[in-house]
């Protein structure tokens, strides 16, 4: 009888505990993926065992975020490729046509390697 019920309630302290570090993991996550460090967390109140429910925009809204932050970056490489043709002399007679990045990369090491 009782040490049944020390057992059951040592094993419910046992996933209570559990379910408090996983949701702490979960949102120390969260934190890393959005840049956060204070590590305040609304988790607190849940119950233990459940999953905590998504609100309905998160996963687009990231989803967003990193296109527009992917979009920004290939747009700046594009710039630099460009820059980079444009210094190099034996680029010059491809004109307005846009060389793939190998080409302007494999151009830039030829010349570079012609100067030393």
């Amino acid at each position: 009888g009782t040490r049944r019920l020390v057992k059951m309630d040592q094993s419910m302290q046992y996933q209570q505990e559990m379910a408090r570090l996983q949701a702490q993991r979960q949102q120390q996550q969260r934190d890393q993926d959005f840049g956060e460090s204070d590590g305040d967390s609304d988790d607190d109140d849940d119950q233990p065992g459940q999953k905590r429910a998504r609100k309905s925009g998160e996963l687009p809204d990231r989803k967003e975020k990193h296109k527009v932050v992917e979009q920004k970056r290939r747009e700046k490489t594009k710039e630099l490729l460009a820059d980079l043709q444009d210094l190099l002399p034996n680029t010059e007679d491809a004109g307005a046509t846009n060389l793939t990045m190998n080409t302007v990369l494999q151009c830039a090491i030829d010349f570079l390697t012609q100067r030393q």
